[in-house]
Parts: structure tokens; sequence; C-alpha cells
């Protein structure tokens, strides 16, 4: 069996590279054809590393994945295997003692993390409490899919159908164990990506004292390379309407008293009492004045993480100009979009990678017209094309656009999990049938016609897609909301929000693809001869 494994993620691999080939192929030429252009060195072109990692990953998880198989085949007796007889599905006690050892120790963790408000645990624990839910799910599944079957199964097809779906809690939990992981996935970072826009609205909203915002779009160099002069910020100053200008300069790369660079950025700006007083910055420790050369204020997390006192003197390496000291004198309030941030002079920016601003935030006189500054200020900018002008509502629309393109990487990854579970659940359907052939021919027999067959075999598909959408519903929620809850208290977010629509959506999609992955086997168990498969040996 370990051998006839080797042979298939051989195979596999080879048709998985050779697809993925494809794929980069196709996705190249889709490129060139979107930008007018031909990209350079476009082509075929495979490095040996792809090559090697489809191989080993292939054939190492196919093996891995019948080992199990294999140790259970060759404890079957000889006598038994030359016999028609059944062997009773195990009893799900070892397995269940297995799961709780993972899951109890995993929930523990995730406790600790939360009251702690430390996330290396709390990652631990959701890791260990997803593979605790994985190997106990077979113990979950007559009481869920049972209650699953409650809703789908009607009629004598549909009860049969349910039945045959929890007459062996294992291979229906494997089965749907596929579409669980990829749900899981989503759900997890849906609940994450629902918090962080909700938390996004609710603090730009409470916080951002601008009408306007200057951005720059950095896919064309790093910040202070790409941006907007200080001329151009003058000239802002100078408009109709506007009241008060706070451009942002900001270090990606600036070491802090020898560690890694803060997570939120590096900022420098030319007067921190009016940026105080636009971003709504509370006062914590020490003064929020206008900084001088060698001065530097912090947020209250990075303030108390990294255990300094205001008036400590802090060696600051910048992008260039080597390490210098700069004097912590106040600590403000941490939010979701000033946590682990730090803010220094403008004279600063002469250490910056270079000169240019990466943002401006521009308040408005009262009756001021927002869309005619805007226009104003678009005029100012027109010689720096990788800058835009817009509202507040420009602001949360960038913050948004980043949330959305994680989430819709995950989704594609959970249409990858619904391809794989559409197998599984085929391959499960079609084995079934093989072995109750006699069966289906009995039902036949007793006047089940073939629409009832379908109905049946299409019922037992529903109820393991659903029986796995459900299971990981439950289980992303639960995780995507004990890391929200985690990141509340670090002051990443503000909420924990359920993305009801989305879970229901996860939902439909199970069904769907619990129909569509048993629309051939029930079509072969409806076209089976009665009289053969009575017969059937």
């Amino acid at each position: 069996m370990l051998i006839e494994a080797v042979l298939v993620g051989i195979v596999g691999s080879t048709l998985g590279l050779l697809a993925g080939i494809g794929l980069g192929l196709a996705g190249s030429a889709a490129l060139t054809s979107l930008i007018g252009a031909q990209l350079p060195g476009a082509g075929i072109t495979v490095s040996a590393t792809p090559v090697i990692l489809a191989y080993v990953v292939g054939i190492l998880v196919t093996v891995v994945s019948a080992f199990v198989p294999a140790i259970r085949a060759s404890s079957v007796p000889p006598l038994a295997a030359m016999r028609e007889v059944s062997r009773p599905d195990k009893p799900l006690r070892v397995l269940t003692i297995v799961g709780l050892v993972f899951a109890l120790p995993g929930i523990g963790l995730l406790v600790l993390g939360l009251v702690g408000s430390s996330l290396t645990p709390l990652l631990f624990g959701a890791l260990l409490t997803f593979l605790g839910v994985v190997i106990i799910s077979p113990l979950l599944t007559k009481p869920l899919a049972g209650l699953i079957g409650r809703a789908v199964g009607w009629g004598m097809s549909g009860r049969l159908g349910v039945r045959n779906a929890l007459r062996n809690p294992r291979r229906t939990a494997v089965t749907a164990a596929a579409l669980m992981i990829g749900v899981t996935l989503v759900s997890g970072a849906s609940v994450l990506g629902e918090s962080f826009t909700r938390t996004i609205n609710e603090t730009i909203n409470a916080t951002v004292g601008a009408e306007v915002i200057v951005q720059t779009n950095t896919t064309a160099g790093p910040p202070g390379e790409v941006g907007f002069p200080d001329r151009a910020t003058d000239q802002v100053r100078e408009l109709s309407g506007v009241d008060q200008v706070v451009p942002l300069y900001i270090s990606l790369d600036a070491r802090v008293d020898g560690g890694t660079p803060p997570f939120g950025g590096t900022f420098a700006m030319d007067d921190l009492s009016v940026a105080r007083d636009m971003f709504a910055m509370k006062t914590v420790e020490g003064d929020l004045r206008t900084l001088q050369p060698g001065e530097f204020v912090t947020d209250q997390n990075t303030f108390e993480a990294r255990g300094w006192q205001v008036g400590q003197s802090i060696p600051i390496q910048l992008d260039k100009g080597g390490e210098q000291q700069y004097r912590l004198i106040g600590v403000y309030e941490s939010t979701p979009i000033w946590t682990d941030t730090l803010m220094l002079p403008k004279q600063a920016v002469a250490n910056f990678a270079g000169p240019l601003a990466l943002q401006a935030y521009v308040s408005l006189d009262d009756g001021a017209s927002t869309d005619t500054v805007v226009a104003d200020i678009e005029r100012v900018m027109a010689d720096y094309p990788l800058v835009t002008v817009g509202d507040r509502s420009a602001l949360l629309d960038q913050f948004n656009s980043f949330i959305d393109i994680a989430l819709g990487i995950i989704y594609v990854l959970l249409g990858v999990a619904i391809l794989i579970a559409l197998l599984g659940i085929l391959n499960t359907l079609l084995l079934s049938i093989f072995e109750r052939t006699r069966e289906l021919g009995l039902l036949r027999a007793v006047g089940l016609n073939r629409g009832g067959v379908m109905r049946m075999v299409g019922t037992e598909s529903v109820v393991m897609a659903v029986f796995g959408c459900l299971l990981g519903i439950i289980v992303g929620v639960g995780l995507g909301a004990a890391l929200s809850a985690a990141l509340i208290e670090r002051d990443f977010l503000t909420v924990v929000a359920i993305p009801w629509v989305s879970l229901i959506v996860f939902v439909v999609i199970a069904v769907f693809a619990g129909v569509l992955a048993a629309l051939w086997p029930a079509w072969r168990a409806a076209r089976l001869n009665v009289l053969q498969a009575i017969a059937y040996e």
C-alpha cells in the first residue's frame, strides 16, 4: 500500500506541476494582454525549486496519508478477508481521548492568551484546539449531522440518505475534513477582516479631524523616495478654505533601541501639537508639544512593552546617518491607527530614506467646501502622479482595500478547499455505492424508483458537505473571535464583528457543492440493474 501511495504521489505531483506551469503561463499571457506590453523574460521559466518541492511534498503527503490505512489493511485476518464478513466500525473511545489530549490544552492556552493578552499562547492554543476538533469530529458526526439531516432529509429517500451518512461516522468526518479545514480558515479570516473593517471605520470617523487626505501610492518606490515635497505642502497651506495641514513622513526601517522596527512605523511631522488636536491624541504621560531636535514621543503599548521611562534617552538608527540618541518626552494613548509607533521631529527627515512626505491631513475652515478644496489641492499635486487627493472616505477605502485583498486570497483558498472536498465526497459516494450494490438492488426491488435513489445519494452528499461547513464555521468563528479579542487588548481592534452574511453564503455554497458532488454517483446508483444488483457478490 505504501508503494501504491508513492506511485500515486508521483503521478499526482507530475500532474500538479504541469497544471501549475500551465496556470503560470496563462497568468503571464493575461497580464501581458492587460498591460499591453511584453513582460521581461516572458515565456515558460521553471526553476528547480518548484519541481523539487512538488515531488517532495506530493509524495511525502501521500505516503503519510496512506500510513494509517496501510496499518489497518495489514491487520485484516486472512480468513476474514476470504469471506464476506461485516467488520463493524470500531468504537470512538480512543479517537476521542486523543482528540481531547489536543483540544483541552489548546483551550487552556486560548484562555491564557486572552487573560494575559499574549498572542503566542493564543496562536498555539488555536492550533491545538483545531487539531483536537479535527480528531474528535467523528464523535460530532451523529449529533451535528443528525441535526442537519432533519433539515434536508425529506421523505423516505431523504431519511435513507441521512442514515447512510450516519452509518460510518469516521468516513463521514474524514470526507468532510477538507471542507472543514478550508471553511475554518476562511471563517476565522472573515471575522478578523470584518472586525478590522469596523474598527477602522469607527476609529477614523471618531479620531481623524481632517476632511481631506493626500496619499501616495508606494508601489513605485519606498516612502521618502516617492511622495510630495515641502513646497507642495506650503502651497496647500495657502489655499483658501484650508485651516491646518499635517504632513507625515515615514521610515519603515528605523531600528529602535537595538531591536526591530516598530510595526506601525516611525513618523516625523513638523508640529506635533497640531497633529495631537487633529488626531484626538490623548496624553498618557509627559507632554505632547512641538518636538525639538533629539526628542520623540510614542504610544502607550510601545512605552509599556519596551519598559521605557519619560525623560529616558533611546538610541534610534534611521535609514541613514547612523545611530542617534532621542529623548522620550511624552506618551499618547494607543489606538488602532496609532499603536507600535514613534513620532520624531521634522529634523529627523534628513536621515530618512528620502525627504518626501507620504501623506498629508488637511482640516478645513468652517463653511469651506470639501469638493472645492480637493480640486484646488489636486491642481497643486498635479506634478506628482503617484499622489492622490480625496475626502475621508478615500482613506477608509484605502484601508479597506488592503483587507479586501487579503480576504480575496483567503476566498481563493476556500475555492481550492471546495474543489478538494468535491472530489473527496464524490470518491466516498462512488465507493459507498460499490459496497452497497446489493442493498441498492433490494431498495429498487421493494419500490424505490430511480429518482428516489438519486435523492437518497444527493441527501447523503449534502449532509456530509454541510456538516464539514458548519463544523468549520463553528471552529473558525470561535478562533477568529478569540484572536480578535486578544487584538482588542493590544489596541489593534475595538470590536469583534461576525460577518453573518458571509457565513450564510458559505453554507449555501456547501449545499450546492454537495449536490454537485452527488450528480455522478447518484446517476450511477440509479442506473444499476436491479436483478444484477441483487445477485451481486
